[in-house]
């Protein structure tokens, strides 16, 4: 089977995602399943997880100029087309798409499933959509059965744009919603059947490695001693795209972000680690790191997934910007204050029944998170076992159980 639209391990969040997803298959199809897979960057991932097969994604540039890149995707696209249309042939007689590329169209077409990936890629915040729907249309084409891994879908505001991934997913034999947002999307704005419509829990609820040692011997290259008590925190450098002043809107958020960790440890003693989930966003991390002075240790680090679980897990609280690193938090049993950019962090903490620990990117009140935070180092233990008990009794299925009832006759 192929794992189609991989962004990669580059992003902590979709590392984890990834590696709960593999696990999932291997889980639910058999531990002797033959995996490939298609990923932005497929030398990371031959790295992260060897015993996969890994090809670039079809109809992909990776020119540094926006307009030779633009150009390029578009070639790319024509001849991936006509490749596919013409049955994807072993001996094929022009350079477009490129040799890597069609590997991943055969790996497509040969699969006897293909699973798109966990996450949240079919959305119109950028136009990666197009390349993540032609993986899709691909299978389709050569009529390999499509499920989707959970993940969150929409929203999408172009009508045509809208009917085209209505086209394209209508194929799907299973889309699984990872929060009521994307169920809602699918049935109401893109008019799909709901027998093709499963809502599941997040896959990422299923990962299951952590690194308690690596996480302590990294907070210790930090000057995080294991009797330290601090507070965790990531940061997202977010192009606030609703935002009639997207420049002012990001200015306000650092500078809300920068008064609540410096006020958190001027009244709990507490310095605020913020961790690196996503390297892209380590210019806006830098920036308020210095800002905060003492109050902050800054990790630019690459760190495994297991071993910022392990990091994470020993945090009296956190505050996550990035939402899979507040999942890296409640899978530890800390106390989470989530801001929310994306239908995913309201959606997930609202199957949790941890709504009010979550807060709107744009419009958040300082002094409301840091309340909770206070209140939930008051009251850790108890908090935690509320963190726990909101993890456990997730109310929908996982991922692993929903492949092992998957009929694909």
């Amino acid at each position: 089977m192929t794992i189609s639209n991989v962004f990669g391990s580059s992003n902590r969040g979709d590392a984890l995602l990834i590696e709960a997803l593999h696990a999932a298959i291997l889980e639910g199809l058999g531990r002797e399943t033959e995996v490939s897979g298609i990923a932005h960057f497929p030398e990371l991932e031959r790295e992260h997880l060897p015993s996969v097969s890994w090809s670039p994604p079809p109809a992909r540039s990776y020119a540094p100029v926006a307009w030779q890149r633009r150009a390029m995707n578009g070639l790319r696209l024509a001849g991936t087309h006509l490749f596919a249309a013409s049955g994807a042939p072993k001996v094929w007689p022009i350079g477009l798409p490129p040799r890597a590329q069609r590997e991943s169209v055969y790996a497509i077409k040969n699969a006897d499933l293909v699973i798109s990936c966990a996450g949240g890629f079919l959305l119109d915040v950028n136009a990666s959509i197009l390349g993540n729907l032609t993986q899709l249309h691909l299978a389709n084409h050569f009529k390999t059965p499509v499920i989707l891994a959970p993940q969150t879908i929409g929203p999408i505001r172009s009508k045509s744009l809208r009917n085209l991934t209505a086209r394209v997913l209508g194929k799907a034999k299973l889309i699984c919603a990872r929060e009521r947002f994307t169920y809602e999307f699918l049935i109401d704005d893109l008019g799909l059947p709901e027998s093709k419509v499963l809502r599941t829990t997040d896959i990422a609820f299923e990962h299951g490695e952590v690194d308690r040692v690596g996480g302590v011997a990294a907070l210790r290259e930090l000057g995080i001693s294991i009797d330290d008590k601090f507070i965790g925190a990531t940061i997202v450098d977010w192009p606030f795209p609703s935002s009639s002043d997207k420049e002012k809107s990001r200015s306000e958020y650092k500078e809300k972000i920068v008064y609540l960790l410096k006020r958190l440890y001027d009244n709990t003693g507490r310095r605020v680690v913020i961790f690196n989930q996503v390297s892209s966003d380590l210019r806006l991390s830098e920036e308020i790191a210095y800002l905060c002075g003492k109050a902050v240790v800054h990790d630019r680090a690459d760190r495994s997934t297991a071993v910022m679980r392990g990091m994470l897990e020993r945090a009296d609280a956190f505050i996550g910007s990035r939402f899979h690193s507040c999942v890296f938090a409640l899978l530890g049993g800390v106390p989470t204050a989530a801001l929310a950019y994306t239908y995913k962090s309201t959606g997930i903490m609202e199957d949790l029944d941890l709504s009010e620990q979550v807060w709107d990117i744009d419009q958040f009140i300082p002094e409301n998170i840091e309340n909770f935070i206070y209140h939930a180092i008051e009251h850790r233990e108890a908090e935690s076992s509320k963190v726990r008990a909101a993890v456990t009794g997730l109310k929908f299925p996982r991922f692993s159980e929903v492949l092992k009832s998957i009929d694909l006759s």
